[in-house]
């Protein structure tokens, strides 16, 4: 089906009288309904940022107090292309009202994610880091990180974190410079003697046993995200992390992530909530 998904980008506009009248709130959601309900929870603390949580707290939530218009409704027939799509344009509109700098936005959204700069940014950039480093601060920056070691679990949340992502040909070119003439440390004479004899690495065909499986997981779920899933019918489950929610219910983990940050309702009527 075509266009199944949807979403709205609002805007909350404060017009209550004082000094801060006219400043005002960006937000989207895949269902408005549920997230106006959200907004009209008092003791709901959580709404959108500090900086709105606050603003709800001084001036209230009623309807003479805030105006609250729906910039655009985006539609897709997939949902991670709805929540990109959706990304993208609350950071634009944040942007074009300066909501960050003049408004209640706390941050510019997921938008900025994977945001590149120009070559005549990145050399302001890199000139600003070359005046303002100076030699005393790079010996205390090298000084910090030596003999530093990367515990297991951090090494686990990378991976996690890297599992799946794809890079622009821009990062590709970047890390290919970078690493151009430098051995990686695998690469030793006896490894690539072993790979030239065997045509592969000595790890090849080797299958984890339950044992370091259970541990992986183990370690993944200490660095997940806990979620209560919500049925329609009111049951609630627990899950150690959003994946093994996904896994449960055949749905997409940036799905639950979105819920969770929007506080909607999923279009199955899965409702999700941050532990």
């Amino acid at each position: 089906m075509k266009n199944q998904f949807s979403g709205v980008i609002y805007m909350r506009r404060l017009i209550a009288p004082g000094s801060e009248q006219g400043k005002v709130y960006i937000g989207q959601s895949t269902c408005i309904e549920e997230r106006d309900r959200n907004w009209y929870r008092a003791n709901n603390s959580t709404y959108g940022g500090k900086k709105i949580t606050q603003a709800r707290e001084k001036y209230g939530v009623g309807d003479g107090v805030w105006e609250t218009v729906r910039l655009e409704t985006l539609y897709s027939d997939s949902s991670d292309d709805l929540q990109r799509r959706l990304d993208e344009k609350e950071t634009y509109y944040i942007k074009y009202y300066d909501s960050v700098e003049k408004g209640f936005n706390s941050s510019y959204g997921n938008g900025m994610q994977g945001t590149t700069h120009t070559e005549s940014a990145k050399a302001k950039i890199s000139a600003h880091h070359r005046k303002t480093q100076t030699d005393e601060t790079k010996a205390k920056i090298s000084a910090s990180t030596k003999g530093h070691t990367v515990s297991d679990g951090t090494k686990a949340k990378i991976s996690v974190g890297n599992k799946g992502k794809k890079r622009s040909e821009i990062v590709k070119a970047a890390l290919s410079a970078m690493r151009k003439g430098k051995e990686p440390k695998a690469a030793s004479d006896g490894l690539q003697q072993y790979i030239a004899k065997n045509g592969h690495g000595p790890n090849y065909g080797i299958k984890q046993s339950e044992v370091a499986k259970a541990n992986m997981k183990k370690a993944q779920q200490k660095l997940g995200v806990k979620v209560l899933a919500i049925s329609p019918d009111g049951s609630q489950k627990e899950f150690s992390t959003m994946l093994d929610a996904a896994k449960e219910y055949g749905m997409n983990v940036g799905s639950i992530a979105s819920v969770i940050k929007t506080g909607g309702i999923c279009r199955n009527g899965m409702k999700f909530q941050r532990l």
